[in-house]
C-alpha cells in the first residue's frame, strides 16, 4: 500500500527550497559582478590611456614638428653660407639671420616640452643647443670678419656643423622612441582590457546559464513543496 505523506515531508520539502534559494545567490552575485566589471574595466582603461594620448597630442608630436623645422632651419642656413662664401651678398645674409630666428624660435618653444619627454630627450636636447651657440657663434664671427679671413676657414663644413645636424637627428630618434613607447604602452592597455573583457563576459554568461538551471531547480522544489503541503492538508 502506498504510505500517506506525513508532516515530516514538509519540513524536508521546506529544508530543500531554503537550501536551493540559498545557492543561487552565488551566481547571481557573479552574475552582477561580471555585469559592473564590464562597465568599469572600459572606464578604468580610459584612465590609463588619457594621460599617454594627453602627452602624445601635446609634447611628443608637437616636439618632432620642431625637430623639423630645426632641421629645415639648419639646411637653409648652410645652404645660405655656401652662396655667401662664393658672393658676398647682403640679401642672403638678411635671409640666413631670418631662418636663424626661426630656429631659436623653434629651441624656446620646444624647452618647455622637453621636460615631459623623458631624460635621454633632454640630453639630447642640452647637448643640440650646446652645439648650436657654438656653431652660429664660428658663424657670426666668420660673417664679421675680413675677406681674407673668411676665405681662410669654411664654417660650413666644419664638423661642428656636421656634429650640429647629428645632435638633432638624435632628438628626432629619442622623440621617436618615446612616441613608440607610448604607443606601444597604449596598444598593450588596450589588450589587456579587450583579454579581460572577453573572460569576464565568459563568467557572465556562465554565472547567466547557473542562474538559469538553478530558478529552474527552486521552481521544481517550489512546485513539490505545494504538492505536498495540499497531500498534507
Amino acid at each position: 500500500m502506498p504510505t500517506e505523506p506525513t508532516r515530516e515531508d514538509a519540513p524536508d520539502a521546506r529544508t530543500a527550497f531554503a537550501r536551493a534559494e540559498w545557492r543561487i545567490w552565488i551566481p547571481l552575485a557573479a552574475l552582477i559582478f561580471a555585469l559592473l566589471a564590464l562597465v568599469v574595466i572600459p572606464m578604468f582603461r580610459t584612465r590609463l590611456v588619457e594621460p599617454l594620448h594627453a602627452n602624445l597630442q601635446s609634447a611628443v608630436e608637437p616636439g618632432r614638428s620642431l625637430v623639423t623645422r630645426i632641421h629645415v632651419a639648419l639646411a637653409m642656413e648652410g645652404a645660405l653660407l655656401h652662396s655667401v662664401m662664393e658672393h658676398r651678398d647682403t640679401l642672403l645674409i638678411a635671409r640666413y639671420h631670418g631662418s636663424v630666428a626661426d630656429e631659436m624660435a623653434a629651441y624656446a618653444e620646444l624647452r618647455p616640452l622637453v621636460g615631459q619627454l623623458g631624460p635621454v630627450a633632454r640630453t639630447e636636447f642640452r647637448e643640440l643647443t650646446a652645439l648650436q651657440v657654438g656653431w652660429h657663434s664660428a658663424i657670426e664671427e666668420y660673417l664679421a670678419g675680413a675677406p681674407t679671413a673668411r676665405r681662410a676657414k669654411d664654417p660650413f663644413h666644419s664638423a661642428e656643423y656636421e656634429e650640429l645636424l647629428l645632435a638633432a637627428s638624435r632628438l628626432d630618434e629619442a622623440l621617436s622612441t618615446e612616441a613608440d613607447r607610448r604607443w606601444g604602452e597604449i596598444a598593450a592597455t588596450n589588450r589587456a582590457q579587450g583579454w579581460i573583457s572577453v573572460v569576464v563576459g565568459i563568467l557572465a554568461l556562465g554565472a547567466a546559464l547557473i542562474v538559469g538551471w538553478l530558478g529552474r531547480r527552486l521552481s521544481k522544489f517550489a512546485a513539490t513543496a505545494e504538492n505536498r503541503r495540499a497531500e498534507l492538508q
